[in-house]
């Protein structure tokens, strides 16, 4: 990013220079990225311009084993190539706000970097509730704390929840995440130590501190084989608190209402509120942006609304994404839905 005096900044929406366009658009990653609890997770791939708006990805099965032993001069019966598509359209989501010339005169406060700091929180709340709402609706590896169904659940998180959702994972195949660790304190690139990523609630993390073998991050994170945020693990689970600080229903999933009748338990109006624990797998979910028009900052100066703004009192700062996400494996994620403490 650019280095700027404080002189380079654009408070109004005149014609911004290119270069204060990319500050804009980096203030809006920045911002955006914090809130992407769910969306790290993502594998990525791209659909380029002018290829249509529905997306197909594929996934070959593997073959049997072939164990039986040739027969001396007959070929075996062989395999036939068997695949799976996955289908996703693309759409687009943004929102913008309205700056009067008069507001931008008179008040004192730099509002398009306000703007630009709101948007790009709102962006970033915006795409990881849209990842998230898709994660969670997996059918696969599923563990309720008590009961088979999300509509029985009254108890909170304990190691025997943890250990079946480990040996669901395992089972189905699920690959463990294994990428490189952001600088942080006393820690460089190193490669973390495998595990499951998995997105939990403030309330969740609470109880979870108390279950027999959860390691807190401050136990082991001099070893610098961590994930970028990660707070703990339990075997070879990492998890990560993802707050809904604003009461906007972002961050981790939870189902108002969705349990079980009990009173013991957080709940609403005597029915308990179903807090997840989201497990990611490799290749659990993809997210596919429109390439070059994946997320980004929107100007329209003072006057450029034409006869729509004919005394030039109204500008606009907003921001705009094109990209679609799908489940590619249903067995290589999964949750535990469960009860919080009061």
């Amino acid at each position: 990013m650019p280095t700027m005096d404080s002189g380079d900044f654009v408070t109004s929406l005149t014609s911004p220079p290119d270069v204060t366009q990319t500050y804009y658009d980096t203030n809006l990653l920045m911002n955006a990225e914090y809130y992407l609890f769910h969306s790290r997770w993502a594998s990525t791939r791209s659909l380029k311009h002018r290829q249509g708006q529905n997306i197909i990805l594929r996934r070959y099965a593997y073959f049997a084993q072939a164990l039986g032993p040739l027969t001396e001069g007959e070929p075996p019966a062989g395999k036939t190539l068997s695949l799976t598509d996955f289908q996703a359209v693309l759409s687009q989501r943004g929102d913008f706000v309205a700056l009067t010339d008069f507001a931008q005169f008179t008040q004192r406060d730099e509002l398009l970097n306000i703007a630009s700091d709101k948007l790009g929180k709102q962006a970033g709340y915006t795409m990881d509730s849209v990842d998230r709402d898709v994660a969670v609706a997996g059918t696969g590896n599923i563990v309720y704390s008590n009961g088979t169904a999300r509509t029985s659940v009254s108890t909170i998180i304990d190691g025997n929840d943890l250990d079946r959702l480990i040996r669901s994972m395992q089972t189905s195949g699920a690959r463990m995440m294994v990428k490189g660790s952001g600088p942080q304190s006393g820690q460089g690139t190193n490669p973390v130590m495998p595990g499951y990523p998995c997105v939990i609630s403030p309330e969740l993390y609470t109880d979870l501190q108390n279950v027999s073998g959860y390691r807190s991050v401050e136990t082991y994170k001099a070893s610098g084989t961590m994930f970028e945020g990660e707070m703990g693990r339990y075997k070879n689970l990492v998890f990560f608190v993802a707050p809904d600080a604003d009461n906007l229903g972002a961050g981790a999933k939870i189902f108002a209402s969705g349990g079980a009748t009990s009173t013991v338990v957080t709940n609403t109006s005597g029915t308990v509120d179903v807090h997840t624990i989201l497990c990611y797998g490799e290749e659990y979910f993809t997210h596919v942006p429109l390439t070059g028009e994946s997320v980004g900052m929107i100007f329209h100066k003072v006057g450029s609304a034409g006869t729509a703004d004919p005394l030039n009192q109204v500008g606009t700062a907003g921001w705009k994404e094109t990209s679609t996400r799908l489940r590619t494996n249903e067995s290589w994620g999964g949750r535990i839905e469960c009860a919080v403490t009061l």
